[in-house]
């Protein structure tokens, strides 16, 4: 009885120690992806800043009478994107 008493308390501690590592597993892939989703919002929420001031979203873009409105507004929000992405590659952050 005392043999299996402690097979039972020797299986139950290993149990704690697979359920603690697969425990921090989820842990550290959880932070993994808080990471990548921080990431990328870090990219398009100033895009989506830009193109709600401008009213895409909602009526066409302000200055629409000048013909290289559109053109100055999308080159403008790949140069923020482009901008985004060298300042988190100079970091060190993605």
């Amino acid at each position: 009885m005392r043999r299996n008493v402690e097979e039972m308390a020797s299986t139950a501690s290993r149990l704690a120690a697979l359920f603690d590592h697969t425990q921090a597993q989820h842990v550290y892939k959880q932070g993994q992806n808080s990471y990548v989703l921080s990431i990328i919002a870090v990219i398009f929420l100033p895009l989506g800043f830009v193109t709600g001031l401008f009213g895409v979203n909602v009526a066409g873009i302000s200055g629409l009478e000048w013909a290289w409105a559109f053109s100055t507004l999308r080159l403008s929000l790949v140069g923020m994107t482009a901008l985004a992405v060298l300042i988190l590659k100079r970091f060190k952050v993605w």
